[in-house]
């Protein structure tokens, strides 16, 4: 159910010259948003034309990306923009939406709106959670990021893009701990402030790093892969698609959100009124404390929700 770009590969020939296989990549634009059934509206993005300048003038002193102190190449520095805005400018219906769009997505930036208002969450925490089975965290750094306004939920909706999967997610963490260690975390930890958007990826890592989640998947797209290998090892035989890679990915989300132990708790102190515990988070994820036991006995349950934030990786 989410909103995703054609993509084919086709062999391209130039006044009779075979320039052999090329891929072909559908653009941001109203074609998109009729192949995917959803109501005419705008494609959002943050412009990151000064990003890649900063980027440009930082190589004389050869630094790794990570080490750039990003200042006016940053998150917060760039502009909010859509795509084919001259004709979005034309229309006043479509105008009204890119100003309402604009509007939610800077109110989350500056940390005015939650997640939950800003976003569809079902659909973000979906995306968010499918680009760690995938190994594609390329896709959801900020500066990748394309959202479209839907004019009748008044949300945001993520458009995959750019995703250079295939990648493990060991390397770097989920995309929830990679938001708190990544050099282009600030967007990622403004996503993950939110409980309910926190909550609803949880849930989705779960169903999606179930085995047979992948197993289906692979089985309802055997014949277009297929179809779509065949056009690639007309150039390259030898090419592999592994999908190992997917599976492992979920073996280690599955190890991730099931770790062998996740808080330390100690007694402090006893009377007969009562019970002084000290908690400690060990792991990366947040930890709800649902009650209390002492040999098999419930001694606690708390009334409000408890929960102890995840450590930083190291």
């Amino acid at each position: 159910g989410l909103i995703s770009l054609r993509y084919n590969f086709l062999t391209l020939t130039v006044n009779g010259k075979n320039l052999g296989i090329y891929a072909l990549e559908e653009h941001f634009e109203k074609r998109l948003i009729e192949n995917n059934e959803r109501k005419e509206g705008p494609i959002l993005r943050f412009d990151e034309s000064l990003h890649f300048v900063q980027i440009l003038r930082a190589k004389p002193y050869e630094l790794e990306i990570q080490s750039i102190p990003f200042t006016y190449g940053s998150y917060y520095s760039s502009y909010i923009d859509s795509f084919q805005t001259s004709k979005i400018l034309s229309d006043s219906i479509q105008f009204n939406s890119f100003l309402k769009g604009i509007l939610l997505l800077e109110s989350f930036r500056i940390g005015e709106k939650s997640t939950n208002e800003v976003f569809d969450v079902d659909k973000l925490s979906s995306f968010v959670a499918l680009a760690d089975i995938m190994g594609s965290y390329h896709s959801i750094t900020w500066n990748n990021s394309r959202f479209y306004y839907n004019p009748i939920t008044g949300k945001l909706e993520p458009i995959g893009f750019d995703s250079s999967s295939g990648n493990y997610v060991s390397k770097n963490g989920l995309a929830l701990i990679s938001g708190k260690n990544f050099f282009l975390s600030e967007y990622l930890d403004r996503l993950f402030s939110d409980p309910i958007f926190y909550n609803s990826y949880i849930d989705k890592l779960m169903l999606y790093s179930k085995k047979s989640f992948l197993d289906n998947f692979f089985n309802e797209i055997k014949y277009e892969l297929n179809e779509k290998l065949s056009i690639i090892y007309k150039e390259w035989p030898t090419y592999y698609f592994d999908k190992s890679i997917m599976y492992s990915n979920q073996a280690y989300i599955r190890e991730t959100i099931n770790p062998d132990k996740a808080i330390h708790a100690f007694l402090k102190k006893k009377n007969n009124k009562n019970i002084i515990v000290s908690i400690a988070n060990l792991q990366s994820l947040d930890v709800e404390v649902s009650s209390v036991f002492f040999n098999d006995s419930l001694v606690y349950f708390p009334y409000e929700k408890i929960s102890i934030p995840g450590k930083l990786l190291n």
